[in-house]
């Protein structure tokens, strides 16, 4: 529920500054749109970076790097 009220906020505070810095009057039918359009490219955008960071996280490699030797594990060294 918090993630949810969360990203609400995100989304209003965004229309909000869209509205605000395209100085856009949403009585005007024609600004109306133009909002509708910036607003839906950012909401589009910010899918696309998720699905890219989605991705690449996906792409790691999350297991630690180990050597298996006579059933045993050694210390793994981290490079500094």
């Amino acid at each position: 529920m918090k993630l949810l009220m969360l990203a609400a906020i995100l989304f209003f505070v965004a229309a909000f500054f869209i509205i605000s810095e395209q100085n856009l009057h949403l009585g005007n039918t024609e600004e109306m749109q133009r909002f509708v359009d910036i607003y839906y490219a950012w909401l589009t955008q910010v899918f696309e970076r998720g699905v890219e960071i989605t991705a690449y996280a996906v792409s790691l490699d999350w297991l630690p790097n180990t050597n298996v030797t006579n059933s045993t594990i050694e210390q793994v060294k981290w490079p500094d």
